[in-house]
């Protein structure tokens, strides 16, 4: 299951487990020049945002709204890497596409992992994808381009331009084989951009090859058969064109790429990664083949004076910040709502009942009302763990449970009108789930779920944050 949170795509799998988790971020930064030779990796300056496709059906093109996934927009000759985080450190198999042609081996996009050549990375041991694999410990940027212009890596190794955009596949370590890793020891853990094309602002975007970078593709000292293939989940990233990205989505329009000059004089470092443990995959013979956008005529950078080395959590990205104006976040609220005495928490108690009395009169005199927004699930976070599940009432039932039915029940709360918590059970058309003796009603939409974990979490003082969140069609 994918959602997207934060501009981040994040993968669950929790099926397989509750820790098999990790999110995938596009972050913007400097383009280098493609001028022969070989600079350190830029620093990250923020994520694009992203946007899910059916949001905005009336504007978008039928073949991205059958396509699914989410929209991004970048500049023409923007440059972007991926960087990937995980708090459990759960092994994934990550597979990167552009234009459905494989990023590390330049051949045609397929579903199945392969070793020979090894055509995926292994997240969390690979933090950060920021191009094509060429050769050994280099690869060239990837570099957005409008589409149908010949000069996206699709176009020059397929002779078509029918994909664009970005595709990643991810795929979980199987279960037995991350448990018995943890029994047999502990497992730790520029130039400015001037693109001259005439802009059609309603083109979709591929990648093409920019300039060269030292950046190691990992092996993966696990091997194939350590993951499991029956599972998976995928996304198409849509690249559109960001001087129409706020006629589309009505988002303000993203800011200009930065300049050569500009990451100079702001002094913003460059960086190193080697992981001297792991091997590294060599280039591939189809990529290196590939054309540069502009042909090397763009000039140099100055070396910089100094490169950091680092670590996998240490490169640092400049975090989005909401360009919104008089919008109080869900985070926001939720402080709040843990500083509201207990006369308040009482009054949205009542506002709660309130409403749910109002439906019900409504159901009686009216019928059943037919109006379903977007589908959401339950993302609860209690102590720090995550409970997600495919059903959201399968995901109430667990946060009930971890946070203990004997606490819950003297609250008195009611959910859909009928009691939450109790021993009896509720009609024959009201779901429920029972943990031991006790029935827990879940016969509610996922909003007043999330209205009551909340007011479980004010009046008990616990840890426990709510969500809602979008899967990725």
């Amino acid at each position: 299951m994918i959602t997207l949170e934060s501009n981040k795509l994040v993968f669950r799998f929790p099926e397989i487990s509750d820790e098999a988790e990790f999110s995938l971020e596009f972050q913007r930064t400097l383009r280098l020049p493609d001028d022969g030779r070989t600079y350190p990796l830029p620093a990250g300056l923020g994520n694009f945002p992203l946007s899910h496709v059916d949001d905005y059906a009336a504007k978008l093109p039928s073949r991205t709204m059958r396509r699914g996934g989410v929209a991004m927009p970048m500049w023409q000759s923007e440059a972007m890497w991926i960087n990937f985080r995980s708090q459990s450190q759960y092994p994934f198999a990550v597979k990167i596409a552009t234009g459905k042609i494989n990023a590390i081996t330049g051949r045609g996009w397929t579903e199945t992992l392969q070793d020979d050549p090894q055509d995926y990375l292994v997240v969390t041991k690979q933090p950060w994808f920021d191009g094509y694999c060429v050769e050994k410990g280099v690869v060239r940027q990837f570099v957005a381009v409008r589409l149908g212009k010949g000069v996206t890596v699709e176009e020059q190794i397929t002779g078509a331009a029918e994909n664009g955009g970005l595709q990643v596949i991810a795929y979980p370590m199987k279960r037995e084989f991350f448990e018995s890793l943890l029994r047999r020891h502990r497992y730790d853990q520029l130039h400015e951009p001037h693109f001259n094309m005439l802009a059609d602002k309603t083109a979709e975007m591929g990648f093409s090859a920019g300039g060269k970078m030292r950046q190691e593709i990992l092996e993966d000292p696990y091997g194939v058969e350590a993951w499991d293939q029956s599972v998976s989940s995928r996304c198409f990233v849509s690249v559109l064109n960001a001087e129409n990205w706020k006629e589309l989505t009505g988002m303000d329009t993203p800011t200009k790429p930065i300049t050569q000059n500009q990451y100079k004089s702001a002094n913003i470092p460059w960086f190193d990664y080697y992981d001297r443990s792991a091997g590294s995959l060599g280039g591939s013979s189809i990529l290196s083949r590939v054309k540069s956008i502009l042909g090397g005529t763009e000039g140099s950078i100055d070396p910089p004076l100094s490169v950091n080395s680092v670590g996998p959590s240490i490169r640092p990205v400049t975090e989005s910040r909401s360009e919104t104006k008089d919008v109080v976040t869900t985070a926001e609220l939720r402080r709040q709502l843990t500083r509201l005495s207990s006369v308040a928490g009482a009054l949205k108690l009542l506002q709660t009942e309130v409403s749910t009395a109002v439906a019900l009169i409504h159901e009686a005199l009216n019928g059943p009302v037919n109006k379903k927004g977007p589908k959401t699930k339950l993302r609860i976070l209690h102590n720090g763990h995550s409970i997600i599940r495919e059903h959201a009432a399968d995901a109430l039932a667990e946060a009930v449970r971890r946070i203990g039915v004997e606490k819950i029940y003297p609250l008195g709360l009611k959910l859909g009108g009928l009691p939450f918590v109790g021993k009896s059970l509720p009609p024959p058309d009201r779901g429920f789930r029972k943990i031991e003796d006790w029935i827990v009603g879940t016969h509610a939409s996922n909003a007043d779920k999330k209205i009551v974990l909340e007011e479980i979490a004010a009046r008990l003082s616990i840890d426990l944050k709510v969500d809602l969140v979008r899967p990725i069609e």
